[in-house]
């Protein structure tokens, strides 16, 4: 007796000293359902755990696979009860398992006895270590024993790990609101570089496009001349579209906020963007909630809408699916736009908001994404994209209600 009682002690060591350096709550349920079936000898050992008005059996378990455990499922009240029927202490069954609380379960489980070992955090009652068909005998006091120890030492394992995922989580959301800065802080200082070096530009190219439309009326009769001043005054005409746009990114807009409805937005939105699918196999399709009321600048909202459907095509090129569709959460109302493209790289996700970056080569400036995650961020939102290559891209737009 006294060398299993030592064996005992010893197995129950080396169960809790595993518990205390797992962070993840999944692997404590299967680390806890070895030790326990180890510990007494059960055929079945896992962990019940208290789900809103539910007491819920967690998979991984020892003996049971996830459709076992998916059965054991009481309501609150029921355990409760049973808990203090049982005085508070381990609840234990070696005789008649019909006149069992769980008998139907345990039938369908061919238990043949169980034990129930309260888990408490904090004085309340969270959860149960569930062993069943002891291999030898019924389950006695000395098997209750290390099972208590055991209870105690899950629900401190258990606290941790949710604290250090909830550690975790607040550290990524220090991480993304540190990246936010950053990129709003180098938004802030690119903008005014823009601005002087759109202003400075500016006006020798209006020089330069008034002595090429000069050159192309005295040159009439020359048609591969007048060719040539036409090309470069295209040219020049583009170069005051991409000063244009560093003048819009530059500017500081105050917003004109008015209660409005995005669904309606969108809409047309949509109408507008739909000239440019013409002749193309392109479909865009709709999915918006009702009403959607939210307090915004329309015009500026519009510009990020089509910028985004605008990449979209170009990234689908002449057949695709864009499917745009609205939705309200707890942090807002969610518009998202999905397309079955080619997808983004990883690398270059995390530059997509950058100005001046662009993945469509010379056909692009790079700064219609800017300027609507400048546009968004001034809404107090958010916008998000994820891609998976080959499988298209999505952007999320998130815009607090009104």
């Amino acid at each position: 007796k006294v060398h299993k009682h030592i064996t005992n002690l010893s197995n129950l060591d080396n169960v809790t000293l595993t518990f205390h350096s797992i962070t993840n709550e999944a692997d404590i349920y299967l680390e806890l359902s070895r030790g326990a079936a180890d510990l007494v000898g059960a055929e079945q050992a896992g962990y019940m755990v208290l789900e809103g008005d539910e007491f819920v059996h967690t998979f991984p378990a020892t003996g049971l696979d996830l459709d076992a455990t998916s059965r054991i499922r009481f309501p609150r009240e029921q355990i409760l009860n049973l808990y203090d029927t049982s005085h508070r202490r381990a609840y234990v069954n070696n005789e008649d398992i019909s006149a069992s609380p769980m008998a139907d379960v345990d039938r369908t489980l061919k238990v043949r006895n169980l034990a129930l070992v309260w888990v408490r955090s904090k004085g309340q009652i969270t959860g149960a270590i569930r062993l069943a068909n002891k291999r030898s005998g019924g389950f006695a006091a000395e098997d209750i024993q290390p099972l208590a120890i055991l209870a105690n030492n899950v629900s401190v394992a258990l606290d941790n790990a949710r604290l250090y995922t909830d550690l975790r989580r607040q550290m990524q959301q220090i991480k993304d609101a540190q990246e936010q800065l950053i990129q709003a802080a180098k938004l802030v200082a690119i903008g005014e570089l823009s601005s002087n070096v759109a202003h400075e530009l500016n006006n020798p190219l209006t020089t330069v496009l008034g002595y090429i439309d000069l050159m192309m009326e005295e040159k009439e009769e020359h048609g591969d001349l007048l060719q040539d001043l036409n090309t470069m005054k295209l040219e020049c005409l583009r170069a005051k579209q991409i000063i244009r746009q560093l003048l819009e990114f530059a500017r500081k807009r105050p917003l004109e906020r008015k209660t409005m409805d995005i669904r309606n937005t969108l809409i047309n939105v949509i109408e507008l963007a739909s000239i440019q699918t013409r002749g193309t196999n392109i479909e865009i399709k709709t999915d918006f909630e009702g009403d959607m009321m939210i307090s915004g600048d329309e015009n500026q909202l519009k510009q990020v809408f089509i910028n985004i459907i605008s990449n979209a095509f170009h990234a689908m090129g002449n057949h695709g699916i864009l499917d745009i569709s609205t939705k309200t959460s707890e942090d807002g109302t969610r518009i998202t736009f999905k397309d079955n493209g080619p997808g983004i790289k990883e690398n270059d996700i995390k530059r997509l908001f950058e100005p001046f970056f662009s993945t469509k080569d010379e056909k692009g400036t790079g700064i219609g994404l800017s300027v609507s995650y400048k546009i968004i961020r001034e809404h107090n939102g958010s916008i998000e994209v994820e891609s998976t290559p080959g499988k298209g891209a999505t952007f999320t737009v998130v815009l607090p209600k009104s």
